[in-house]
């Protein structure tokens, strides 16, 4: 009985272990490789107004080294989760091979609610996504080869 409990904590803590951070972002594959050709102001009001919406009446604290942006700490019962959204500042060359200057915006996660955390994170950088496009039409990484 003794070894069944403690087979059962083992896992248990490595699940939460494993499972318990993450994160998605417009310049890894998973985000969708893009930036944004934004400037500063936008990208901090895109990121506020994705992080307000998404987590209303949770209070959100700033963010402010090395990259701006914000974060938020959701709660339920005994857990906890934290979500930071970042802007993050990003060149890229256009297709007439000038340097195009923008943000690209990333969604991190820790804490002890794997499936809900992961959720909410997602939301929040689709939601970032979303408020980004209406600011400006994305760009891929690299445009026209070349690098």
């Amino acid at each position: 009985m003794i070894s069944a409990v403690r087979v059962a904590l083992v896992g248990m803590i490595c699940l939460v272990l494993a499972a318990c951070s993450g994160g998605v972002s417009n310049i890894s594959s998973a985000g969708g490789s893009m930036i944004y050709p934004i400037d500063a102001e936008a990208a901090d009001r895109v990121v506020a107004t994705a992080i307000t919406q998404q987590f209303p009446g949770k209070a959100i604290a700033p963010v402010a080294l090395p990259n701006r942006g914000y974060s938020a700490e959701i709660m339920f019962v005994l857990d906890r989760h934290t979500i930071t959204v970042t802007a993050l500042p990003a060149k890229r060359r256009g297709s007439g091979g000038a340097t195009v200057d923008g943000f690209a915006f990333d969604v991190s996660h820790h804490g002890t609610m794997p499936l809900s955390g992961s959720t909410a994170a997602q939301g929040l950088f689709d939601k970032v996504q979303a408020l980004a496009r209406q600011e400006a039409a994305p760009l891929p990484l690299v445009v026209g080869g070349g690098g």
